[in-house]
């Protein structure tokens, strides 16, 4: 046996494994954030790009129940900013002057 051709071989091995690996984490993003849009797209959302701003994606992507994690995610986003359009609302039309007794 010829050591060097051994050696060749396992470099040549070790970087195949190191592309193939390249390659999977590559798929894997992609159908993570296709998995994301279309789950903000079920959820309602119209702005996907804002929406993933607001998310923690690293701890989503290393999440074992993606999809439930992304779901909860989204709902906690919804309660948020229907909370402060209605904030938003109230402080328009005088509603926190009058709780107050102002006017």
């Amino acid at each position: 046996m010829d050591v060097e051709a051994l050696k060749k071989q396992i470099t040549d091995l070790q970087s195949d494994l190191k592309k193939k690996d390249d390659e999977y984490t590559a798929k894997a993003a992609v159908r993570f954030n296709d998995t994301l849009s279309g789950a903000i797209t079920a959820a309602g959302g119209k702005n996907a790009k804002a929406i993933m701003a607001m998310l923690d994606i690293d701890s989503l992507k290393a999440s074992k129940d993606q999809s439930a994690d992304i779901k909860t995610a989204l709902e906690a986003i919804r309660s948020l900013i229907s909370h402060v359009r209605l904030r938003r609302a109230t402080q328009k039309c005088g509603w926190e002057n009058r709780r107050r007794g102002k006017r």
